[in-house]
């Protein structure tokens, strides 16, 4: 999630919180079923966009979720910095999934910064060669 919750969540689910480090309010967010086991993994601080990371288990899958947000208009490091991150998550897990709002539209390769983001992705993932 990327807005923020009104009221509490269900008590059918755990929410996890990471708040934004310039401001009072936002954050990134996840909510998740408490029939599974949830840990958080450090994620460093980036300018450029916000970033959490959860590992989420029961007794016979586990799954790694990156959720981010990039406030639209911040393009300058956007690319080396989620790059970075990246990189530093696959020798954590070498599959993970990556939601949120990058405030780009990857659903075109219309224009140069969502065909950037999409190739970077994949090339660092290893689905893409160059």
């Amino acid at each position: 999630m990327t807005q923020p919750l009104v009221s509490p969540p269900p008590s059918a689910y755990f929410f996890y919180h990471k708040p934004r480090q310039s401001e009072r309010v936002g954050g990134v967010d996840f909510l998740v079923s408490n029939k599974f086991k949830v840990k958080s993994h450090y994620v460093q601080i980036y300018y450029s966009f916000e970033a959490v990371c959860i590992e989420v288990s029961n007794c016979s899958i586990t799954g790694y979720f990156l959720c981010l947000y990039r406030p639209p208009g911040i393009t300058s490091s956007f690319f080396v910095d989620v790059g970075d991150l990246i990189e530093n998550l696959v020798t954590i897990h070498p599959a993970f999934f990556i939601l949120g709002d990058f405030s780009l539209h990857l659903d075109t390769q219309s224009t140069a910064t969502s065909t950037r983001f999409s190739q970077q992705t994949f090339m660092v993932t290893g689905l893409l060669s160059s």
